[in-house]
């Protein structure tokens, strides 16, 4: 059977290389060697084994490879619907909601981040640059020397008082 310890220079070895290590774990669980004695050898959790050999039995040796982790990449977006954001940008001065819906109403797959990011690398991007009006009541300057001339004159009445 396969009960044979590994030397320390095959673990050495096997600790380096991952696709060897999880290939070589489920080769001796395939040789009905105990799990205890696999996970020694090759240092390495119970948890870990029964996570790479679970994947084995559902997807095969395929399983064992690493899966792509992260957010996927957007799809490549071809010259004329570049132009076409651009164009619309240029000529309508749309934001990128309406640009992205307009054209997947004319059967284009692109989303509003796209369009955006288009616009951005088109130089077409126009943040705000002032800030924006807020609602407060208005206050003229006579208003205030009003104002001001009241308190004025009641502060006094009531230190003279």
């Amino acid at each position: 059977m396969g009960n044979t310890l590994y030397t320390a220079r095959e673990c050495y070895d096997l600790e380096r290389d991952w696709k060897k290590l999880r290939k070589w774990i489920v080769r001796r669980r395939l040789e009905n060697m105990p799990v205890t004695l696999i996970c020694a050898q090759a240092k390495i959790s119970r948890k870990a084994f029964y996570f790479w050999w679970n994947r084995y039995q559902a997807e095969g040796w395929n399983g064992l490879q690493e899966k792509q982790r992260g957010r996927p990449k957007r799809p490549e977006i071809d010259g004329a619907l570049k132009k076409r954001v651009v164009k619309l940008r240029e000529r309508y001065g749309w934001g990128p909601n309406k640009i992205a819906g307009r054209l997947s109403h004319k059967g284009f797959t692109i989303d509003h981040n796209q369009a955006y990011h288009l616009i951005c690398e088109a130089g077409l991007n126009n943040p705000i640059t002032q800030p924006r009006k807020t609602w407060a009541p208005s206050v003229s300057k006579e208003n205030i020397a009003t104002v001001c001339g009241r308190l004025i004159l009641s502060s006094a009445a009531t230190i003279g008082g």
